[in-house]
């Protein structure tokens, strides 16, 4: 073979074999897409509605959007300055309420204004009530029962502190002063004791409150506070406390707000933590996203187990079997990839979505046991099904149709068997797959014999019956019975005896 001819070889299977890499994986299913108009400040997936689907609610910078499973609008709600949302039942009615922070500040004075809207989308209450602003900007909020009595306060993070606004969202029951700006918040049981706490941070520090505002413990870290993560990672009482700071250093402390290990520098540019329990052994791993991969600790936390790069930002971390094989991976967005990678940290698979990632959110939107992928590049929402698993579940469900069917067969329950294989047939149309169709079909025409039959033998059965009784009807007016001569007939005899008698009195009397 000449050199030329060789090289031309190569370069046509350079060129197949990167086709393959970067062309679109055929297994990832497009949904659907939705533009909110300007940038994506946070995203959250709940069913607000009970509806037996998840919602999809974004904050952008001036309004709440709330898409269905499909990513289709619901509703959409303005606020202007949007800060924050929270999603909580606020009244114990059983419907979830979208809570929205808002504020700025002019003139160095502050501005803001704090929504509750219900899930048709229309505003249950306002803070405040009658004038256009409060004093305050609202940097973040949280909800959550402070007094036990079913309906939720709401947690306020102001640049003064933490504040406690009561569940007639009318005034404040407490206040913290840090004189610093609170910009997260939210409520765990860090002890283990049944006990929620507050978190609040600052830039550079964390508190720990109770439920009355009280504070229980703060740290410090003076290059800020990048990430907070609150999860059990041991089998020890109580979570862990794992705070990413500005420079990416960890730091680990334990319930009782101890440094139980040295703080450590393994990974820079820290954008994504996620806690995961890879091995099944109950402790929890810490994967971390950067701007060029990620990254598995060890169980102390000092040193990078196993890692994969790819050379790009990497965003949502997740733990499931996302191809159907039975084995969870570790799923993540970068770059314009969605990510599957072993446990060890091997690449799997990777799905090429056309769109640079800025966050990825793995959710089973519509219930049906298979996880829905949610992306947000920019300003747009899109939606992607695994195709391959609904296939799985679409297969499995026509299996499940066919064994019923064999079963009522076998036991005489042809109509019900009749019903199950006719659920089969679809399902396998559905997917294309012709030869477990034709299988159903012979089993369709067995059972459909069986019904013509049985109908047949019903109907020779109920000719019998109709005669039998037609029979019966006619006997029982001459019918004798086993204890002498029937009534009817008594009855005739008697009668004729009458006549008699009367005749020959009438004849007596003549003569």
């Amino acid at each position: 073979m000449s050199i030329l001819k060789f090289g031309v070889l190569s370069f046509i299977l350079i060129l197949a074999l990167s086709s393959i890499i970067v062309s679109a994986n055929p297994d990832l299913e497009f949904i659907g897409s939705y533009n909110v108009g300007s940038d994506v400040r946070e995203i959250y997936v709940d069913d607000i509605d009970n509806d037996l689907s998840l919602d999809v609610i974004i904050a952008s910078n001036d309004v709440v959007y709330v898409l269905n499973n499909d990513a289709t609008l619901k509703w959409m709600y303005s606020a202007e300055n949007l800060k924050s949302i929270f999603v909580s039942d606020t009244d114990n009615d059983g419907y979830k309420e979208i809570l929205i922070s808002t504020g700025r500040e002019i003139a160095n004075i502050e501005r803001g204004n704090f929504y509750v809207i219900d899930n048709g989308g229309n505003l249950k209450f306002k803070y405040p009530r009658s004038a256009p602003y409060s004093r305050f900007v609202f940097y973040s909020i949280c909800a959550v029962d402070l007094n036990d009595n079913g309906y939720h306060e709401v947690i306020c993070g102001f640049s003064t502190g933490v504040y406690a606004l009561k569940d007639t969202y009318d005034k404040f029951s407490w206040s913290f002063k840090t004189n610093e700006t609170i910009t997260g918040i939210m409520v765990k049981d860090i002890e283990g004791d049944g006990n929620e706490e507050i978190i609040a941070n600052s830039f550079s520090n964390l508190y720990v409150l109770d439920l009355d505002g009280i504070p229980i413990w703060e740290y410090s870290i003076t290059e800020g506070i990048k990430e907070i993560i609150i999860d059990d990672i041991s089998h020890t009482e109580g979570s862990e406390i794992i705070l990413i700071s500005k420079e990416d250093v960890i730091y680990i402390l334990n319930s009782e707000f101890e440094l139980i290990y040295p703080k450590t520098k393994l990974v820079n540019n820290i954008l994504e933590v996620s806690t995961l329990d890879l091995n099944g052994d109950g402790l929890k791993e810490v994967i971390l996203g950067s701007k060029n991969g990620v990254y598995i600790l060890n169980s102390r936390f000092d040193m990078v187990k196993n890692k994969y790069e790819t050379n790009d930002d990497v965003h949502g971390i997740y733990l499931a079997d996302l191809d159907g094989d039975g084995e969870d991976e570790i799923i993540f967005g970068s770059g314009s990839y969605i990510y599957m990678i072993t446990k060890q940290g091997d690449l799997k698979d990777k799905f090429y979505v056309g769109q640079e990632i800025d966050k990825l959110i793995l959710e089973d939107l519509d219930y049906d046991g298979y996880m829905d992928i949610l992306i947000n590049s920019g300003n747009k929402i899109y939606l992607f099904e695994n195709k391959e698993s609904k296939e799985s579940r679409i297969r499995d469900a026509a299996e499940r149709y066919y064994r019923d069917a064999k079963g009522y067969f076998e036991v005489g329950r042809y109509d019900d068997a009749n019903k199950s294989i006719d659920e089969a047939i679809r399902l396998y149309k559905e997917i294309g797959d012709i030869a477990n169709v034709k299988e159903c079909e012979s089993l369709k025409k067995e059972i459909e014999s069986k019904i013509i039959k049985e109908k047949n033998e019903n109907a020779d059965k109920i000719d019998e019956v109709i005669k039998e009784k037609e029979r019966k009807d006619i006997l029982s007016v001459f019918e004798i019975s086993e204890g002498g001569i029937s009534i009817f007939f008594i009855f005739s005899i008697f009668l004729l005896v009458v006549i008699i008698i009367l005749l020959l009195l009438l004849l007596i009397k003549r003569k």
